[in-house]
Formats: C-alpha cells, sequence, structure tokens
C-alpha cells in the first residue's frame, strides 16, 4: 500500500512513524494532525482519507476508506464502510463524546 502525503492517525493523534525523522515541533505536529492541519473544525468541507488498519495480534496492515464531514458547532460525522458516528469535540479539539461508543465525563 502506498499513499501520498500519509497521515496517521490513533484515537486522533498523529504518530511519527519513521524512526530517522527529527522530532516534530508543536505547530509541526498540529498542522499534520488530520483533525486539526485540515480545518475539520474550522469549517472545512468534508474530506475523504484512507487510514491504515493495523491488526492485532497479526500486525497485518490493510487500507480503511474514512470520511470527515464538518457538522459545526465543533462535531465531525466519521464514516467507515456502513458504519456512521458523529463525534463532538471540545474547545480543546478533545473527543468529548463519540456517537454510539463513549462519551467523557470528566
Amino acid at each position: 500500500m502506498h499513499l501520498e502525503n500519509p497521515k496517521i492517525a490513533l484515537l486522533g493523534f498523529m504518530l511519527e512513524a519513521n524512526a530517522f525523522a527529527p522530532v516534530a515541533d508543536e505547530a509541526e505536529f498540529r498542522q499534520k494532525i488530520w483533525l486539526e492541519g485540515d480545518g475539520l473544525l474550522a469549517g472545512a468541507t468534508a474530506r475523504d482519507y484512507t487510514m491504515a488498519f493495523v491488526a492485532v495480534p497479526s500486525l497485518e496492515v490493510t487500507p480503511s476508506p474514512q470520511s470527515y464531514e464538518p457538522l459545526g458547532s465543533r462535531v465531525v460525522r466519521f464514516r467507515s464502510g456502513d458504519f456512521v458516528a458523529d463525534l463532538e469535540f471540545d474547545a480543546d479539539r478533545l473527543v468529548r463524546r463519540y456517537e454510539g461508543l463513549a462519551e467523557r465525563v470528566a
């Protein structure tokens, strides 16, 4: 699998996948993280991504097409296959509620 300008997310956080890359400063990290760098909470248009799904424990990697659609008021609709859920973020851009899965209580 080869992706142009790949972004790696794990629970919404970008991870550095290259052990030889320099450490990213906060500005670079924020630009590369899919949520902020692509402006999904700032009224951007819907975006499609191909993420890498890593199976555990086999570590088999397969492409995972995903779509994120800004709905306003810090809510983004996530779609992957037949799965759809709204993600609600707080003012610090942390997930407050993941529809049908979890809700932060503190």
